[in-house]
């Protein structure tokens, strides 16, 4: 087993390395790894944060207005020069994109692909090109080999009354994936295994109470979620129907 747990889907890390002897790799191959927490990703298009973005523009200050093509067009209430300073700025992306110590491709195919997160975004603040468009989008440029390409978005959905900033679109989280992979230092896990007889793992079935404690990695279930402790009195929630 790569991975302890699954995809959740608040701020804190996807998943956690907990197989010993990968551990042991990936330290060796990113010697300033902090810990084995991973932020995981797959598909073409890849979403790091749909919500408030306050820091680019504050939800309650927008206009929307019409472009000169009529298209729907968002006035921020802040400069894009202001922008511009945010996304060059490491704690933003630490808060918005590094939801671990390291960044993994998964390609459905058993062969995950890591990153330093920290080299992640070191590489998007001092790579990308920023541009302000008349819809009041805000497109991140990127080489890719010789060409230009629009890699990063952060646009207002108006039928969600959110924010939405990540490479989507197209095939843009695949193309940051290849861009990545030709300018940062990566280690790749080819995890091949087969199912063997084995003691089945029984999940037992417990209701929540609040306060409770166990150890790291107790899990149980109730009639609509399942339980990873993950720190004493923390807890994962995750809901059965995602599984």
């Amino acid at each position: 087993m790569l991975f302890l747990g699954i995809n959740f889907s608040d701020a804190s890390a996807d998943n956690i390395i907990s197989n010993i002897e990968y551990q042991k790799i990936l330290k060796e191959k990113f010697p300033k790894l902090k810990d084995f927490s991973v932020s995981l990703k797959s598909g073409e298009t890849w979403q790091f944060h749909l919500g408030r973005i306050e820091e680019l523009s504050p939800l309650n200050q927008i206009r929307i207005d019409k472009t000169s093509l009529g298209e729907t067009k968002v006035i921020h209430g802040i400069s894009f020069k202001a922008q511009k300073k945010v996304l060059q700025s490491p704690s933003f992306w630490n808060k918005y994109l590094g939801k671990g110590s390291l960044l993994c491709y998964n390609n459905k195919n058993k062969k995950y692909t890591f990153f330093l997160m920290s080299d992640v975004i070191n590489f998007i603040i001092t790579e990308t090109r920023w541009e302000l468009l008349e819809t009041g989008r805000i497109k991140g440029h990127l080489n890719k080999e010789t060409k230009s390409r629009s890699v990063i978005t952060f646009e207002y959905r108006s039928d969600k009354g959110q924010f939405v900033l990540g490479a989507h679109g197209g095939k843009a989280g695949y193309l940051l994936f290849e861009i990545l992979l030709n300018n940062i230092h990566y280690h790749e896990i080819n995890f091949h295994s087969e199912i063997t007889e084995s003691t089945p793992f029984i999940i037992p079935k417990q209701k929540m109470t609040p306060g409770l404690t166990a150890k790291v990695g107790t899990t149980f279930f109730d009639k609509d979620f399942l339980y990873l402790c993950i720190d004493g009195k923390k807890w994962k929630k995750i809901k059965l129907e995602e599984i």
